[in-house]
């Protein structure tokens, strides 16, 4: 819009065949201004698709177009679409949040205009001097001021925070208006408003919600995040609406004391909706007489329809009529399954006459299930592995035509299937095997090409004759070769199956079937047809024979040759190797397109190109998952040039939801202060702006540093602000979405800037009767900077070292606010669990007169130092799997136990390592750190390591560890 033109790319299918440029007429409407007819700038025209671009007219203003395209002479023929014309002179508010905050108080708000900085008519401000921020409401009322400002990498989009501020704790709403203003300017149109309610600090209100969505079977968790909400209030009175039905089953977790009662998390199961809609939840407690919003809307989306993967989702793919098999089914996007009677699989074929019903359906015994993501919500929609055991059936099906129908007993509807599924007859003749001349070989379907004829052999099981004829279609071949082995019952057959040139039968990228037979009599009938191999029984054929399929499939079509494994996490970035054969050669990336679901572009590299084959690599791009855990989605390789020769990979490519992992926190304590600079590491964040809450509060942009952000790692660091001491929960959120279910909460200690803390190593532990002279060390932060003395002091609990109360005096060394304490380690009379104290005090009894004593508290343990005592274990935990070159590998590592006085004399055959008190681990080694002279007696610090082999197991477990030697447990 404005006085900037715009080129637009167009693609269609089922158009008329664009024979000129002239030809092609574009017709963009606007409201308020003359509709404009253009031409277009160049094409690309298949009978399947055809590509256009047209350069859009320049217009006054802008708002909603409606762009409409035919061909001249065939104007009744053609397509509308809606296209958005910006006026690239008027600003335009991107979003503005929060949206409301409590009165009494300032709330910073983050804003973001586009087409704020750069303009047609203006020069890029490089500070904040022309930006004017102001309320509609007196400056006693309410006031904003601009508190940060800056331009985006685009020289346009500017982001800024706004403090508003209302001294008066009553509700108030207001209209924010933020101006970019040159002296010798106007500034209409660099302009944005944005609405702000002042909200009662004590009234009970809904700070946000997640998720925002969900499909319309519901059942899932919501979590609600609740300000002042009445002390009163228990869970039971308390009622969720969505719209046409509420959830009253809630869990409520109380948080901090607030003004108005206490903050609360809310915690419920999300009802399911009848049809896609988009609702405004609201917060019920009759009780008390609330009412609240949540402050944004609910959307119900409609749920997608179950899939079973045509290559992997059936094991095994084929079963006798005779004998019981086990089949596994993987089937995706199912409704949320609880039990076993949930799931509801049938075997379906066409039935002869005098069949009515059309169709055969036989349900088979569920076995089990087992969700594939553990961790997700049992009632959600998830991908599910069904377990069935097959039917033993009493009829003849000619070929491996069975459908196989998956669906939920409650949603019957939404059905998932898989053709072709194999129900044989083990007495039958049987096509077992085929070959073509190009290498291609099959079981009962093979490809041939449409270009040319192919030689095709087939070999026949169960045969009790020779083949006597041949046919494909309708039309009966000649065979080449014809053999019969009446001891091994084989038959075998070679004829030339000719191509389709016409492209009778060639009607998609992936071919068309054809069936055919091989037959054992002559005597089969006129209303014998090869057609009812497609429908999985021939009734009519009067004759013994065997069903087989070929496809004929377009040759001169580029066909993948190669790539490496079609799955990822949905932020994308996983690396695909693709070997094309036959694509059209390009000599720049540039000329080619791989597109993921039809409208992501994926980042791009040329290895090779050539006539023969073109080597690409490619980078998976980001996808919505739209609550799924999983989704398959088409990839397309194309050239620029030639859209008709564009090949997809097959099965396309499997993205996998992944949640954001914080994977470290360094460090996780400070000072209340603040000003303590936190790093956050975290895997699978989105890529964008960041934003930091800090115990409810959100951190402004001049304390986030992000020093990474990929699709793979972010890190990136805050400061804490100054707060009272406790443990403070940081949530970590992308600021394009703040209220998904990306954000991560991690829990952050702040220490009492005027109390002492100790640092590591702290001493935990020790032998009751310590060797004489033996010392520990205690490091202690924030010591004080006047002259002290302290004392330790050992206090057995009541269940572990009773009666023991042992206090000793440390030496102190102090340098740069940490002090170093000496200490004799202390003598028990028992062994157990005790209390270590340290109290410090000033020795000036003036200072001591108005400061008290600074005492820090830790456990403690006495142990005997000469019984079997295991320290430690390395690893302590370990994966059950992992992938190695993309397939799943079982693991048994190396554990190393350490132990303290075990027998020194013991050899790896005398031990025996016992997990979960029934799985036997293998011991592969016992290592022996002699400290005594007496070899074969036991004393104080004697140290053994007995390394063992961790068993093969296949889901997580935690199990206790039992070490034996000599036949007795040693620990």
């Amino acid at each position: 819009g404005g006085v900037q033109s715009v080129s637009v790319s167009v693609k269609l299918q089922n158009m008329y065949i664009v024979l000129s440029l002239s030809s092609v007429k574009f017709v963009v409407s606007l409201p308020g201004e003359a509709a404009v007819t253009v031409g277009a700038d160049s094409y690309v025209s298949t009978i399947t698709q055809t590509d256009l671009t047209f350069t859009l007219p320049t217009f006054t203003g802008g708002g909603e177009a409606e762009v409409m395209v035919f061909v001249t002479g065939r104007e009744h023929v053609n397509q509308t679409f809606p296209f958005t014309v910006l006026d690239n002179r008027k600003s335009q508010l991107s979003y503005a949040f929060p949206p409301d905050g409590k009165a009494g108080g300032t709330t910073r708000v983050e804003v973001e205009i586009s087409r704020f900085g750069t303009l047609s008519d203006a020069i890029t401000p490089t500070t904040a001097d022309f930006v004017v921020v102001h309320t509609d409401r007196p400056a006693t009322e309410a006031t904003a001021t601009l508190a940060g400002f800056r331009l985006l990498a685009d020289g346009s989009t500017a982001v800024m925070d706004i403090d508003l501020s209302r001294a008066q704790s009553s509700v108030l709403s207001a209209t924010v208006t933020v101006k970019l203003c040159f002296v010798t300017q106007t500034c209409d149109k660099r302009t944005a408003t944005f609405p702000f309610t002042f909200r009662d600090p004590t009234s009970a209100h809904v700070l946000y919600f997640n998720p925002a969505q969900t499909f319309t079977d519901g059942l899932v968790p919501m979590v609600v995040f609740v300000e002042n909400l009445p002390s009163a209030c228990n869970a039971s009175d308390i009622v969720v609406n969505m719209g046409a039905a509420n959830s009253s089953s809630v869990t409520l977790i109380r948080g901090s004391a607030s003004p108005g009662g206490t903050d609360a998390t809310i915690e419920l199961v999300i009802p399911g909706a009848a049809a896609p809609s988009t609702v405004s939840p609201r917060l019920l407690i009759p009780k008390a007489g609330l009412s609240l919003p949540f402050g944004g809307s609910f959307a119900y989306i409609q749920p997608p329809d179950p899939i079973i993967s045509p290559s992997t989702g059936v094991q095994p793919k084929a079963a006798s009529l005779l004998t019981e098999t086990f089949i596994q089914l993987e089937v995706q996007s199912f409704a949320g399954v609880i039990a076993t009677s949930d799931i509801v699989v049938e075997f379906r074929w066409p039935c002869p006459a005098p069949c009515t019903a059309g169709v055969t359906a036989v349900r088979p015994v569920v076995q089990s299930y087992r969700r594939m993501d553990e961790s997700a919500y049992p009632t959600a929609i998830q991908d599910v592995v069904v377990t069935i055991k097959t039917p033993i059936l009493s009829l003849s099906l000619e070929s491996s035509a069975v459908q196989i129908v998956v669906f939920h007993a409650q949603q019957p509807l939404r059905q998932a299937t898989y053709d072709n599924f194999g129900m044989r007859d083990p007495t039958s003749p049987t096509v077992s095997g085929m070959a073509t001349d190009e290498g291609f070989v099959g079981t009962s379907s093979i490809k041939v090409r449409a270009s040319a004829s192919t030689e095709v052999s087939a070999l026949v099981t169960n045969a009790k004759s020779a083949i006597v004829d041949l046919v494909v279609g309708d039309v009966s071949y000649d065979m080449s070769a014809s053999l019969f082995d009446p001891t091994a019952r084989q038959a075998y057959a070679v004829w030339t199956q000719p191509g389709d040139t016409e492209g009778l039968l060639t009607v998609s990228p992936s071919g068309a079937f054809v069936y055919g037979q091989t037959r054992y009599e002559s005597n089969c009938g006129a209303s014998c047809t090869t057609a009812c191999c497609g429908e999985g029984a021939c009734p009519l054929c009067a004759c013994s024979h065997s069903c087989f399929a070929l496809q004929y499939y377009d040759d001169l079509q580029p066909f993948i040759t190669f790539n490496t494994a079609l799955e990822g996490p949905e932020i994308g970035g996983t690396q695909i190797l693709v070997t094309v054969a036959r694509l059209p050669q390009v000599d720049e990336v540039r000329e080619l397109s791989v597109i993921f679901d039809g409208q992501h572009y994926a980042e791009t590299f040329l290895v090779s190109s050539s006539d023969e084959e073109t080597k690409l690599q490619v980078y998976s791009p980001a996808v919505d998952m739209g609550s799924l855990p999983t989704r398959s989605v088409p990839v397309e390789i194309v050239v620029t040039a030639r859209p008709d020769r564009n090949v997809f990979l097959e099965g396309g490519f499997m993205y996998r939801a992944v949640d954001p992992v914080v994977s470290n926190v360094a460090p996780t304590t400070g000072k209340s202060t603040g000003g303590v600079p936190v790093t956050v590491t975290i895997r699978y964040f989105p890529v964008g702006a960041i934003g930091f809450e800090f115990d409810s509060v959100r951190l402004s942009d001049d304390n986030v540093t992000v020093a990474e952000n990929t699709v793979q790692r972010t890190i990136v660091t805050f400061r804490t602000p100054a707060t009272l001491p406790g443990i403070k929960t940081v949530r970590v959120f992308p600021k394009s979405n703040p209220f998904s279910d990306k954000a991560k909460f991690f829990d952050f200690v702040v220490e009492d800037a005027s109390q002492i803390a100790l640092r590591p190593f702290i001493p935990v532990e020790s032998m009751h009767q310590p060797p004489a002279g033996s010392t520990d060390r205690l490091f202690v932060s924030n010591y004080p900077a006047y002259a002290t003395e302290a004392t330790i002091n050992w206090r057995g609990t009541a269940t572990g070292a009773a009666g023991v109360d042992v206090t000793v005096t440390p030496t102190i060394s102090v340098s740069g606010g940490v002090a170093t304490m000496q200490y004799l380690r202390p003598t028990a009379a028992s062994v157990g669990a005790a209390v270590a104290t340290l109290t410090v005090r000033p020795t000036d009894p003036a200072i001591r007169s108005v400061v008290s004593d600074k005492v820090v508290q830790w456990a403690y343990t006495f142990y005997d130092g000469r019984a079997i005592r295991f320290t430690s274990a390395s690893p302590s935990s370990l994966p059950t799997s992992a992938s190695l070159y993309g397939r799943a590998v079982s693991l048994n590592p190396l554990v190393r136990a350490r132990i303290q006085n075990f027998p020194q004399e013991t050899a790896v055959s005398q031990v025996t390592v016992y997990l979960g008190g029934t799985r036997e681990a293998k011991v592969v080694g016992v290592e022996h750190t002699l400290t005594c002279p007496m070899v074969t007696v036991s004393c104080p610090g004697n140290r053994s390591v007995v390394v063992f082999e961790s068993p093969n197991i296949d889901s997580p477990i935690e199990w206790q560890g039992e070490i034996a030697a000599g036949g007795g447990p040693m620990g």
